[in-house]
């Protein structure tokens, strides 16, 4: 119950840094299952800062398994705490000094749109997705106007089209 969800979320920012990078992934669903259950919101922040800084510079495969933990953890956590706790990891990342953290967040507002309110999609995702479209590296904003294609049809309104 509580109790082990305390225990585990107190134990997993110990363990991680001595896990080996490629098996970290591993640790995804104790700390999916902490993130979702503990009650309190600064220690699921500290664990979801944990979940989005995983590997420092990931590939596109670490990535992916990234990017799907949060869509699972976004359903099911709901829009609240997918805007109130997954939405600002992205935002901190958006001037990270790797790329592949960038890289990270821009595929990750496509990803994450679906789960939060119409107004936080063409608030705060866009906006993240506009500064990454003037990254300097070009992945980036490749990734950030294919997540933008992804964006428009979630648009309430075609009034945002514009920007």
């Amino acid at each position: 119950g509580l109790r082990t969800i305390q225990i585990l979320a107190d134990a997993l920012p110990k363990i991680v840094p001595y896990v080996l990078i490629n098996h970290r992934e591993e640790l995804l669903p104790l700390m999916m299952c902490a993130i979702e259950y503990h009650p309190d919101g600064r220690t699921r922040d500290s664990l979801t800062h944990t979940l989005f800084n995983l590997i420092k510079r990931p590939d596109e495969q670490q990535r992916r398994i990234i990017m799907d933990a949060c869509v699972s953890l976004a359903k099911n956590v709901g829009e609240m705490r997918t805007e109130t706790e997954l939405l600002p990891q992205c935002w901190e990342q958006i001037n990270h000094m790797y790329e592949e953290r960038r890289l990270l967040v821009a595929q990750s507002c496509g990803e994450l749109a679906e789960f939060v309110r119409p107004e936080i999609r063409d608030s705060l995702i866009l906006s993240i997705v506009q500064q990454l479209i003037e990254d300097s590296a070009t992945i980036v904003r490749e990734a950030a106007a294919h997540n933008l294609a992804k964006l428009l049809p979630l648009f309430p309104n075609v009034d945002k089209y514009f920007k």
